[in-house]
């Protein structure tokens, strides 16, 4: 959370301003938790917001978390890809949602005539 506190976007955004950003979104709430004062923690932004993590989610209905996370992480991701790719060099790229949650499926196939095996490795969130 403090790569994303400490990201150089400007918080809050032109887009959080007019509707949603997850960026801003997700450092409001984490400011919220760090300087926890027994105020109410709203998370309105998520609940108005929510069709942007996935087209199957409704407000106020019932769904599993981990599809939230992955919507989540997704959006995430992809903001972090526009903001580090306008301001940054590709080596110096720190994507909170790669960094943290983001691991390789290796997917081994190994022909039974010849013995050749075939790798591949395809990115996932775990």
């Amino acid at each position: 959370m403090y790569d994303i506190h400490d990201c150089k976007h400007n918080k809050p955004c032109e887009s959080h301003t007019v509707g949603f950003c997850i960026i801003c979104a997700l450092d409001n709430l984490f400011m919220y938790l760090v300087n926890y004062t027994s105020i109410a923690l709203f998370a309105y932004k998520f609940v108005r917001y929510i069709t942007i993590f996935s087209t199957s989610f409704t407000p106020f209905k019932q769904k599993d978390a981990h599809e939230f996370l992955l919507g989540v992480l997704n959006s995430l991701e992809m903001k972090f890809n526009d903001v580090i790719s306008s301001i940054c060099k590709p080596d110096q790229i720190i994507n909170p949602a790669k960094s943290f949650f983001q691991c390789f499926v290796i997917h081994s196939l190994t022909c039974p005539a010849c013995q050749h095996t075939s790798i591949q490795s395809e990115p996932c969130y775990g």
